[in-house]
C-alpha cells in the first residue's frame, strides 16, 4: 500500500510503496509490531516519514557526531 508521512529531517511529504496491508498498518499505528518483513528503508519510513535518499543525507547513525553536553556519567571528581 502507498503510505504517505511527513520527514522528520525535510518537513517534505513523502509517499512510499510499503508491502503491507491496510490492516497490518492500522496495527502499527497502535503499537503492533509488524515489521518483522520490512526493509531498512521501508521500517524507517514508517518511524520518520524519510525517504531513503534523506537517509543517506540526514541520518548517520550517531556515528561521528560527539554531544557537547557530558553524560552523568562524565563527572570529575
Amino acid at each position: 500500500m502507498k503510505v504517505t508521512k511527513t520527514s522528520i529531517y525535510t518537513n517534505r511529504t513523502n509517499t512510499m510503496e510499503i508491502n503491507i496491508t491496510e490492516e497490518q498498518y492500522q496495527q502499527w499505528k497502535n503499537g503492533e509490531d509488524i515489521d518483522e518483513h520490512l526493509t531498512y528503508e521501508e521500517r524507517e519510513f514508517l518511524k520518520t516519514g524519510a525517504t531513503p535518499d534523506e537517509l543517506d543525507e540526514y541520518d548517520d547513525g550517531g556515528a561521528g557526531t560527539e554531544s557537547s553536553d557530558p553524560s552523568p556519567y562524565d563527572w570529575e571528581w
